[in-house]
């Protein structure tokens, strides 16, 4: 599909009606490359409405740059979007938010944050443009799995009474193991009585940032790695701070860094860019109420699943939920096991095999009393002994670097 043709339909007013501003025009060269890519030949390339009512804007989008491809999860796609209205390149996020009462929208909470903001405690987050749910979208697995959960109890309550009434009459063992492997399946679907089964409910939601950022692997040195981290940090401690506002999602995709040009200039008289770290994605964030009298938190888990991304989850989080929800210090957790997974990953160290040691410390899990799933045995005693050990029990050691980290080149 061509790009005159999926626009064709667009309201020509809207199309005149232009939101000029006096920003810099000058565009990053590496937003320029990635939305060129996304206009392949072979791709559709679509109009897409974002936020509700006056506030509606519309975008053109090709392929996506990023596109979850597992099959659970929130089916998140990213794409490099130009908004009709400005004629400037954005960021639209398009995917599902779990739907639970007292979860807001995203752009609600970022909403919260930039009006925080001040000179004294600046809000590292993404700038949006629009945002909203898309027209009642909503996932009805929800529906279809209490369908199925309660014609599974109706069989196995059928097949109890089965067997209640011919136990006396058969005696034959091959028909007594029929009975109870047709018992032990209809359990299995469901029909042991289990009131406390939830499902997720997700809606469809698409939001729209002004900035197209840069993703971690970017990180040309251990100082850029450090200050970017730190800049998300203090993000995440202004958010608490001034409004009891926890991520709930602190994990190596959340993180991103933000060029833009600087206002000083270097000994040949250019602008310089600066990177600045971004903490992104608060779909899952959660406001903590205040304490009581006696200094204890009155907080419950809202989502009966865990919340967050499994390789990055604290380990006592991973170990107390659902009793125990997310806390600052789990989140503190999570920002440090974020540092060493780009730092094993983009600096100079002691591991051999890096893709072993990623797998084993931040993918792999143990069992406990045969049900229920541990972070990996390198995580725990990590964070019990203090120190991170490769593959034959040596201590980990990064090489810092601690020459002046290259300037992103001002390609723009």
């Amino acid at each position: 599909m061509k790009a005159a043709a999926a626009v064709s339909h667009i309201d020509e007013s809207y199309l005149d009606d232009l939101e000029l501003t006096d920003e810099d025009p000058r565009v990053f060269k590496y937003v320029r490359k990635q939305f060129r890519e996304s206009l392949k030949d072979d791709w559709p390339r679509y109009k897409i409405e974002v936020g509700e009512g006056q506030e509606k804007r519309i975008f053109l989008v090709g392929k996506p740059v990023w596109t979850a491809f597992w099959l659970f999860g929130r089916g998140t796609r990213g794409y490099v979007a130009l908004d009709v209205k400005t004629r400037r390149f954005a960021f639209l996020k398009d995917c599902w938010r779990p739907f639970y009462e007292g979860v807001a929208q995203e752009g609600q909470y970022l909403d919260m944050l930039n009006q925080a903001a001040d000179d004294d405690s600046p809000m590292g987050v993404p700038t949006v443009i629009a945002h909203g749910d898309v027209a009642a979208q909503v996932t009805k697995s929800v529906q279809y799995a209490k369908k199925w959960i309660a014609e599974a109890k109706k069989e196995f309550h059928a097949l109890r009474e089965t067997d209640r009434s011919t136990a006396s009459a058969s005696g034959s063992r091959s028909d007594k193991r029929d009975r109870d492997t047709a018992l032990d399946s209809a359990k299995e679907t469901g029909g042991d009585g289990d009131e406390q089964t939830e499902h997720r409910v997700y809606v469809h939601y698409r939001i729209a940032f002004k900035d197209v950022c840069l993703p971690f692997t970017a990180i040309r040195s251990s100082r850029q790695l450090v200050r970017c981290l730190y800049h998300c940090i203090s993000t995440h401690s202004a958010a608490y701070e001034k409004l009891r506002l926890l991520h709930r999602d602190i994990s190596a995709g959340n993180v991103i860094i933000l060029p833009a040009l600087s206002s000083e200039v270097d000994e040949k008289g250019k602008k310089t860019v600066t990177w600045v770290g971004i903490l992104t994605d608060w779909e899952l964030a959660k406001v903590v109420p205040e304490p009581d009298m006696s200094g204890k938190l009155k907080e419950t888990p809202r989502q009966p699943e865990r919340t967050g991304t499994w390789q990055f989850m604290s380990v006592e989080y991973i170990r107390n939920h659902p009793r125990q929800p997310v806390s600052v210090a789990d989140e503190l957790e999570s920002f440090f096991h974020v540092l060493l997974f780009y730092a094993v990953r983009l600096l100079r160290h002691n591991i051999q095999d890096v893709r072993f040691f990623v797998s084993e410390y931040f993918d792999s899990f143990t069992v406990v009393d045969g049900v229920r799933r541990d972070c990996s045995t390198a995580k725990a005693t990590a964070m019990q002994s203090g120190v991170v050990r490769r593959a034959g029990g040596q201590s980990l050691s990064l090489y810092i670097s601690t020459a002046r980290a290259r300037r992103l080149p001002t390609h723009i």
